[in-house]
């Protein structure tokens, strides 16, 4: 019998990769939890822990390889709370924010307080509760529910992503543009290559003064005068809101100027037709489409009518479009973006199933696994979900569960597919949920506080993205896996110690935690809006028809597609048009023109080897910058607190 290797020098996992990866865990995780609660500010902290650790290795003479920079690159991600592996979370954080949610005022109002479930959060009287502590036995049953429900989403992810990274990695080979970034940030730090390591690091240069001016110098005049001074006028937005002014020439449509860099030079690593498809999608939605919706008396445009007044801001009036208008012109194309490439792509989707089935014994190395185990785990989790919810809340009809069965499967087809072309993630149809809650006519309140049925979501496209990086940088989805494996233990061991250690030092929300004191009642007061909506027996404006329609013209659209022999992938462009405000694709846009100028200036060969790295190394100024910036701030509101 071989010898188990917990480290393994060839794939990156070494004792200094995981090193970083409890570094992470044991001073970037407070960090950031103290971050999440007192700023909007999001740190990239994956490139700047890799940074930082690519510059003691080269400090001692002994520089990193490309498979731990991969490592500590990605898996430091899950040390943090980062990665959708851990779905994106913070372990325990949401504990301190049920026990606010219930004891909120608008819960009292409502009367709400009194119909909480006993497995949503231990009786207010708890002394875990009276001493703000999550170190007690009263929160053990919660932990246990919690880890259990992970444990019931890594068993949908995973297999999704195996399967998926067969379809688009092997099989058709997409480009994953944000991936190249990604790997080449890796590559130029690790191993410094002279001529790609001098553009990679006078990019970043400019990607921090230019930064700095966007995103540091509001955060840094919040720190010094207590005041964030921004040309944006937001700390938070990379924007100029230039829809008031237009309200007066196009009533309804909303538009911006975007000043982030990254905006632009993003476009170069993405096909430049998708990014041309999503921006004349938007214009036609949220400029035109709004216009014309607001003028035509038509009951399906009401509520749109009745939202939109002179004088909102852009980020007002895209939510209320989006919810009012698109959102089932949304679903409909969505739907066809997930069954028209099953329908005329059909033989690669069975290739992929196929070649899942007999796995040549080097990719069973590489930690591939075949066809029957995966779907064997997927469904099981998916079924362990489902008895997890009847078992909490047993009253609600489990036939209305079984649509998500299948749109649970479909959209990380859909979603892994917009990643390999775009680099993005495109956003799940919204309120799915709570339109089925609401349309059952199910009275009781335990519903709304209860999950769903497990869906795999963005995140098995994500994981591909990541299985594709280690591939450009030698390490395989096993070692992977392995390393974030490592990580996740770390992760929930010292979230419960730090989010433990931040609530007993101060109540969640207040003044110590300024940032959560606006955004929790907010949260509370979005959440209880649709059980009110329920008993006053309301219905959101979903429309069946918009559905439909967009259903066709986006399948109609995709056979004449097939037909000309262009990419499906035209689909994405409108998705992410739809989604998403005119003024960073038409940023984009404006990308792509200076792209097509400089690749005519410096050649093809030279532009397509260069863009990437210009790219890598503006995204990682970006996160420096910011990083420094919110370390100032950090800074001062701990100096702040001392005397407490």
């Amino acid at each position: 019998m071989g010898r188990f290797r917990l480290f393994n020098e060839e794939e990156g996992l070494t004792w200094r990769s995981f090193l970083a990866i409890v570094f992470s865990a044991v001073v970037i995780l407070p960090i950031q939890i103290y971050m999440t609660l007192a700023t909007p500010i999001s740190v990239a902290w994956p490139a700047v822990i890799l940074l930082l650790f690519t510059e003691l290795a080269y400090f001692f003479h002994s520089p990193l390889s490309r498979q731990e920079g991969f490592i500590i690159y990605f898996v430091s991600s899950v040390a943090i709370g980062g990665s959708v592996l851990v779905e994106g979370m913070i372990p325990f954080l949401n504990f301190p924010y049920r026990v606010y949610m219930v004891q909120s005022p608008y819960f009292k109002a409502l009367g709400f307080d009194k119909e909480v479930p006993w497995w949503f959060v231990p009786p207010i009287s708890s002394e875990a509760i009276l001493k703000r502590t999550l170190l007690h036995p009263d929160w053990l049953f919660y932990i246990g529910l919690l880890i259990l429900g992970f444990i019931i989403y890594l068993g949908t992810i995973l297999p999704m992503t195996f399967i998926l990274a067969q379809l688009y990695i092997e099989i058709e080979k997409l480009p994953f543009p944000i991936g190249r970034v990604q790997a080449e940030t890796i590559i130029s730090l690790t191993e410094r290559d002279p001529e790609r390591f001098d553009k990679f690091i006078l990019s970043a240069v400019i990607g921090v003064i230019y930064s700095l001016i966007l995103y540091g110098f509001p955060i840094i005049t919040l720190t010094f005068f207590g005041k964030a001074f921004s040309v944006t006028g937001s700390m938070i937005w990379s924007f100029l809101d230039l829809t008031q002014a237009l309200q007066v020439i196009i009533p309804g449509a909303i538009f911006g100027v975007s000043l982030d860099l990254l905006n632009v030079a993003s476009a170069w690593v993405i096909p430049s037709y998708l990014v041309i498809t999503a921006t004349i999608a938007s214009i036609l939605a949220y400029v035109v489409g709004n216009a014309i919706a607001l003028k035509l008396p038509l009951d399906i445009f009401k509520w749109w009518q009745q939202d939109w007044f002179p004088g909102a801001g852009l980020v007002w009036l895209y939510q209320r479009s989006y919810f009012d208008l698109w959102l089932s012109a949304y679903i409909g194309v969505s739907i066809a973006a997930g069954i028209m490439p099953f329908i005329l792509e059909y033989k690669n989707y069975a290739r992929a199933f196929s070649n899942l089935k007999s796995l040549p014994e080097s990719v069973k190395k590489a930690g591939y696994i075949s066809l029957t185990p995966l779907l064997t785990v997927y469904f099981l989790s998916v079924a362990a979900s489902i008895a997890l919810f009847k078992y909490l809340v047993p009253r609600f009809p489990i036939i209305l569960l079984l649509p998500f069965v299948a749109w649970g499967f479909i959209w990380p087809f859909i979603s892994a597919w917009s990643i390999g072309m775009t680099g993005f993630a495109p956003a799940q149809p919204p309120m799915l949920r709570e339109a089925t809650i609401l349309f059952s006519g199910y009275k009781d309140l335990d519903v709304w506080f209860a999950g769903w049925v497990a869906q795999p979501g963005n995140a098995p496209g994500v994981i591909v993205n990541a299985f594709q990086v280690g591939y450009w940088c030698g390490v395989t989805p096993k070692t992977y896996l392995k390393a974030a494996f490592m990580a996740m233990p770390l992760l929930f061991i010292f979230s419960l110690i730090y989010v433990d250690m931040f609530w007993r030092m101060a109540p969640m929300p207040s003044a110590f935690y300024p940032w959560i004191e606006v955004t929790w009642p907010i949260s509370v007061l979005n959440w209880v809006i649709w059980p009110t909506f329920v008993r006053k027996g309301f219905l959101p404006t979903i429309s069946s028809e918009f559905i439909i329609g967009f259903f066709l013209v986006s399948a109609i659209l995709a056979v004449v597609l097939k037909i000309l022999k262009l990419p499906l992938a035209v689909l994405i462009g409108v998705l992410w048009g739809i989604t998403s405000m005119p003024h960073p694709l038409v940023g984009a846009t404006i990308g792509v023109i200076v792209g097509k100028i400089l690749e005519k200036k410096l050649g093809k060969e030279k532009w397509d080897r260069d863009k990437v790295v210009i790219v890598a190394g503006l995204t990682l100024g970006n996160a420096v910058a910011i990083a420094f910036a919110a370390s100032l701030l950090l800074i001062s509101r701990s100096l702040w607190a001392l005397p407490y």
